[in-house]
């Protein structure tokens, strides 16, 4: 596959951290940069369908006709339960670390 050529300027200690992981698993900055930008489109889309299901959930959750406000409410439930569950906290309504 061909290969563009892209100059970046980083902060030091991004540059330090990019050689210093390249070093650790043995490969180039560069793969290093190009797996990362991988994984960064790769992020987009999957937010994007993280989004459309919380939102398929949050209506099932708020019940046939909910109203707008409902749905809204019930994805902060959802949202709140899953940084709990991420994070250690109760899970209940965001009482979680933040």
């Amino acid at each position: 596959m061909a290969r563009e050529k892209v100059s970046v300027r980083l902060a030091p200690e991004a540059a330090r951290w990019l050689r210093r992981e390249a070093a650790e698993r043995h490969i180039t900055v560069s793969a290093l940069v190009e797996e990362c930008v991988r994984r960064a489109m790769g992020a987009d889309r999957l937010e994007m369908f993280v989004r459309a299901c919380l939102q398929g959930v949050a209506e099932l959750v708020a019940g046939e006709g909910a109203r707008a406000e409902d749905v809204r409410g019930a994805k902060i439930r959802l949202l709140g339960a899953a940084k709990g569950e991420m994070y250690g906290g109760k899970g209940r309504g965001g009482q979680g670390p933040g």
